[in-house]
């Protein structure tokens, strides 16, 4: 199968599916244990759904976030008594109790379940996903690959062993595929995993080699994926034992972008010579099946003047917009500030729509009219 999925490269709409699949790995449960908390490796301490660990900075950097978003009874003994103890990756916190039994509180709360999404996302997710499209990887399997890959370790190895063995790992160049590309990596991390306990068991680390040697179980998990033949993780699988919920076949139906012109703010404006500068204001909703992101835009159509009324002909919706991203049935409102045509006793008209990512055009287009007198 050279080329197990050909559609568009998705990683948000994926998401879900791909953070079940570590949850089990991480936690024990496709919807991911907040509360996950072990201190047997050498992470030290490792807490949340996928781990964020102590050795690393990252349990830091997850309590920072959480500090700031919660002030109950747990988030300040945590900062008054750990905060700079886990920025400083006290080893000594690996048996702590106090520690331990105020993390695994702190996970009851909402503001704790959010830091935990928001620092996997900045810190593994998005970087997975920058990763994946410097490989070419366009499957949501493919993804998870990597995804998964960085949580546990050892992504930069993997990849250098893929180039040994197959003299690159860029998807699409000297002939190589998703399906072989997918096999190989697997197969490499597998390798590594038992290479690093091998060294851990020379060491006298033997509890970081049993542990290690067990972790294994993770890269047979996707194998039998691939195996299975689902590179879209559609459906349910199984994942070590758990069912896990799978993507939507709604996910991969193409998408459509359109909107609906709900309020222009005044069809014409009336300025003189003197003013400089005005802002037309524009109220759309999402009625397509795509999200409107920063990278949509509103942009100059035409209209009967040769030249629009502002040095720009296209605004990104980041700059113009009163909030982002815009989902299907969501509505946001646009003020697009443009200069004043210096030459009064004329009427000026332009049309203006909107583009997606790729620059079409969709939606309702609009007109504006400007009247400038002396």
């Amino acid at each position: 199968m050279a080329n197990p999925y050909t559609g568009p490269f998705e990683p948000q709409a994926w998401r879900g599916a791909i953070w079940s699949i570590t949850s089990v790995f991480e936690s024990g449960s496709p919807e991911g244990d907040p509360a996950c908390y072990q201190n047997y490796d050498a992470g030290i301490v490792s807490y949340g759904k996928h781990q964020t660990t102590l050795q690393s900075g990252i349990l830091s950097l997850l309590l920072d976030d959480y500090f700031v978003h919660s002030q109950n009874p747990t988030s300040q003994a945590l900062q008054q008594e750990y905060a700079e103890r886990t920025r400083q990756r006290d080893p000594s916190l690996r048996n702590d109790t106090r520690f331990r039994d105020l993390l695994i509180q702190a996970a009851s709360e909402k503001a704790m379940v959010e830091a935990q999404d928001r620092i996997f996302d900045r810190y593994f997710y998005q970087p997975a996903v920058e990763k994946a499209r410097q490989l070419n990887v366009r499957s949501p399997l493919g993804l998870a690959i990597v995804y998964d890959n960085r949580i546990q370790g050892g992504l930069t190895t993997v990849q250098n062993a893929v180039i040994a063995r197959l003299g690159g790992n860029i998807i699409g160049q000297n002939n190589l595929e998703e399906d072989e590309w997918i096999a190989v990596s697997l197969d490499e991390r597998e390798a590594y995993l038992n290479r690093i306990a091998d060294r851990a068991e020379a060491e006298g680390r033997t509890s970081d080699a049993n542990a290690l040697r067990i972790s294994t179980y993770r890269v047979r998990s996707l194998h039998a994926l691939a195996e299975a033949g689902n590179y879209t993780l559609t459906g349910t699988f199984q994942v070590h034992g758990h069912t896990v919920k799978g993507l939507s076949p709604e996910v991969f139906a193409p998408k459509v972008s359109n909107s609906q012109l709900i309020r222009l703010g005044d069809e014409q404006i009336n300025l003189t010579v003197r003013d400089t500068v005005f802002a037309a204001l524009i109220r759309f909703v999402n009625t397509g099946t795509t999200t409107w992101s920063e990278n949509f835009k509103i942009a100059y159509v035409g209209g009967a003047d040769a030249s629009p009324l502002a040095w720009e002909i296209a605004f990104d919706l980041a700059e113009v917009a009163s909030f982002l991203s815009v989902p299907p049935g969501k509505g946001t409102d646009l003020a697009i500030q443009m200069e004043v045509p210096k030459q009064a006793g004329r009427r000026y008209r332009t049309v203006w729509q909107l583009q997606d990512e790729q620059g079409k055009w969709f939606g309702e287009r609009f007109s504006l009219e400007v009247v400038v007198s002396s």
